[in-house]
C-alpha cells in the first residue's frame, strides 16, 4: 500500500487524505457521542470506532474492483480441466469435439454494444487452439477431485457473503440515444446500476461542487469520487464488462514462497493469522490453506494470476479525469486507467455519443486458455501491462449504443473463465436493442420509462421474447402431427410480445 499510495499524483494523494480526513472528523463525533454509533457496530458489540487511513481507501479500491470483476472468483478453468478429462476417459473418440461444443468461443450472432460494420460479417474467431493430444491425454493426472474442492471453496465463500448480507450484485444496464433518435433533438442517456437493495446500501448519491469539480451523480462509501455521473457538459453510466482477466496456473511446489500474514480480527475469539503464499503467477489457491505435504499426483499447486494486480489504484485518479474531462477524448483518456472491466455508456451537450469498455485485457498467445496453463504441458504467459487494444466507438450510424452486460463487439471471444458470459443470439439485451432499433422521435419519458417496459420481460436472465429465435424449428417440430391445443399454443406464442403480464408493456 505504501508503495502504491507513492505513485499515485500528488494532488490524488491530497484527495485521498483529504476523504480520510472527512471520514475521520465523523468519526470523532461519533466517538465522543456514541448514542451516533450506527447500528452495525453495536451489533458486534463496537463501543469505539478507530480511524481510517489512506490505507482503507487503497484496500477498499482493490477489493471492490475484485467484486465487480465477474472473472475473479469464478473457477470454470478449474472445472473444465476435470470435465476435459472426464470426457477424454467416457468418450475416447469424440471427446475433443465434445469439449469444443460445450465450452464455446465465440458466436458471430451475439448481440454487442458496437454494431457490426455495414457490409461485413460478424466472423467468427475463435482461438488458435492447442490441445492434448490423444496420445498425451491419458498420461495426465486426474485433477476431478481437486477441481471439485477448489470449486466448493469458491462457493463456500460466495454463500457465507451471502449470509452476512455481503455479496455485491452484478448486473446493470444503460442505453445512449443520439439527437437524432429523440423528439428535442438532443442526446440522452439513461443509466441503470442494479445492484440490489442492501441495509446499508452500497451506493449513496451525492455531488461535488468545489476544487474544479461540479458533478452529481451515484458514488459507493469509501471511494473519493462520483463513479456515475453528470457534469454541465457531459454524463456516463457503467456496467459490468467482460474483459478476460484471470487465468490459473499449474506450479512446482518449489515456485511458492511466503507472501505475507494476514491478521483477521474475530469477534468473541483469538485473532486468526492467516500466511498467503504465491508464485511468480500469483497467490496460491489449492491446497488451501497451502500446506506442501498436501501437494500430491491428484492433488496440484495452484496459483491464480490476475490482470489487475497492481493497477487498482489508478481508478482513483480515472474517476477524477472522468468528471474533469471536457471532450470525449479526454474521458477516453481516463478510461484507460480502470483496471475493472466495465462498459461505459456516454453523451455530451455537444451532441455526442460514445462507447467504451474499460479493463486489463492482456494479449495472450496463440493456445488453450480455456484450461488451467500447465495442464497440457505447456504454460503459455501473458504480460499485464501489454493489452488488447481497447474497445471503443462514437457516434454510430444507428444512433445509439446499449446494452445489459453482453458481449462489447464482433469479434470479442466469450470469457475463458466464466461459462456464464457465453454470448449468444439469446441473451437478455436483445429486449433492450429490439426497441430502439424500432423507435424513433424518443421522447425523455419514453426513454426514461423503458426500464420499466423491460422488468415486464423475461429479459433478467433470458433474452426478452425468446420465441422469434425459436419459432421456425419450434413450428417444425410441431405442425408434422399438431393437436389443437398444440395449434392453439403456436398461435398464442405468434401473438405474443414477450412481456409476461397481461396488456403488456403499459401494465
Amino acid at each position: 500500500f505504501q508503495d502504491g499510495f507513492a505513485a499515485l499524483d500528488s494532488d490524488i494523494q491530497s484527495v485521498v487524505n483529504g476523504y480520510v480526513a472527512g471520514f475521520n472528523r465523523r468519526i470523532a463525533e461519533v466517538n465522543a457521542d456514541i448514542t451516533l454509533l450506527p447500528f452495525e457496530f453495536k451489533a458486534i458489540g463496537l463501543t469505539q470506532v478507530a480511524d481510517w487511513e489512506y490505507q482503507d481507501v487503497l484496500a477498499w479500491i482493490a477489493s471492490l474492483q475484485r467484486d465487480f470483476d465477474p472473472e475473479a472468483s469464478k473457477t470454470f478453468q478449474i472445472e473444465n480441466m476435470a470435465l476435459y478429462r472426464a470426457l477424454f476417459a467416457a468418450f475416447p473418440a469424440s471427446y475433443q469435439g465434445m469439449f469444443d461444443d460445450m465450452r464455446w468461443i465465440n458466436d458471430p450472432d451475439a448481440l454487442t454494444y458496437i454494431p457490426p460494420v455495414a457490409g461485413t460479417s460478424a466472423a467468427l474467431v475463435e482461438a488458435e487452439n492447442v490441445l492434448i493430444s490423444e496420445e498425451t491425454a491419458a498420461d495426465v493426472p486426474d485433477f476431478g477431485e481437486a477441481a471439485k474442492k477448489i470449486a466448493k471453496m469458491a462457493k463456500d465463500i460466495e454463500e457465507n457473503l451471502k449470509k452476512i448480507n455481503a455479496k455485491v450484485k452484478m448486473g446493470s444496464y444503460a442505453w445512449t440515444i443520439a439527437g437524432e433518435k429523440t423528439a428535442s433533438g438532443n442526446p440522452i442517456i439513461y443509466s441503470g446500476p442494479q445492484m440490489g437493495f442492501l441495509v446499508p446500501s452500497i451506493v449513496l448519491e451525492g455531488s461535488i461542487q468545489g476544487a474544479g469539480l461540479d458533478i452529481s451523480g451515484m458514488s459507493v462509501p469509501g471511494i473519493p469520487g462520483i463513479i456515475i455521473g453528470r457534469t454541465p457538459h457531459h454524463a456516463w453510466s457503467m456496467q459490468v464488462a467482460n474483459a478476460h482477466t484471470v487465468d490459473y496456473y499449474l506450479e512446482s511446489p518449489d515456485d511458492v514462497v511466503l507472501n505475507r500474514v494476514e491478521t483477521i480480527r474475530v469477534k468473541g475469539g483469538d485473532d486468526v493469522e492467516l500466511p498467503v503464499y504465491r508464485t511468480s503467477h500469483g497467490p496460491v489457491v489449492n491446497p488451501m490453506p497451502y500446506d506442501p505435504e498436501e501437494v500430491s499426483s491428484t492433488n496440484p499447486v495452484v496459483a491464480w494470476k490476475y490482470s489487475q494486480w497492481g493497477y487498482e489504484f489508478g481508478s482513483i485518479k480515472a474517476f477524477l479525469d472522468l468528471a474533469r474531462a471536457t471532450s470525449m477524448d479526454e474521458f477516453g483518456a481516463g478510461i484507460e486507467l480502470f483496471a475493472v472491466s466495465q462498459h461505459f455508456c456516454y453523451a455530451d451537450i455537444d451532441g455526442n455519443i460514445a462507447y467504451w469498455m474499460s479493463g486489463r485485457d492482456p494479449v495472450r498467445p496463440a493456445g488453450e486458455w480455456r484450461l488451467p496453463q500447465g495442464f497440457t504441458g505447456t504454460t503459455l504467459e501473458w504480460n499485464a501491462a501489454v493489452l488488447i487494444p481497447r474497445t471503443t466507438d462514437r457516434n454510430n450510424s444507428q444512433g445509439y449504443y446499449c446494452g445489459w452486460n453482453n458481449k462489447s463487439r464482433p469479434g470479442y471471444d466469450n470469457a475463458y473463465n466464466s461459462s456464464s458470459k457465453y454470448f449468444g443470439p439469446f441473451n437478455r439485451a436483445n429486449v433492450v436493442n429490439d426497441y430502439f432499433s424500432t423507435h424513433n422521435n424518443l421522447t425523455y419519458a419514453e426513454i426514461r420509462d423503458f426500464a420499466l417496459n423491460i422488468a415486464t420481460t423475461d429479459s433478467w436472465e433470458g433474452g426478452g421474447n425468446p420465441w422469434k429465435i425459436v419459432a421456425d424449428d419450434f413450428k417444425k417440430a410441431v405442425e408434422v402431427d399438431p393437436t389443437p391445443d398444440q395449434q392453439a399454443a403456436l398461435a398464442l406464442l405468434a401473438s405474443w410480445d414477450g412481456h409476461f403480464v397481461d396488456g403488456g408493456s403499459s401494465q
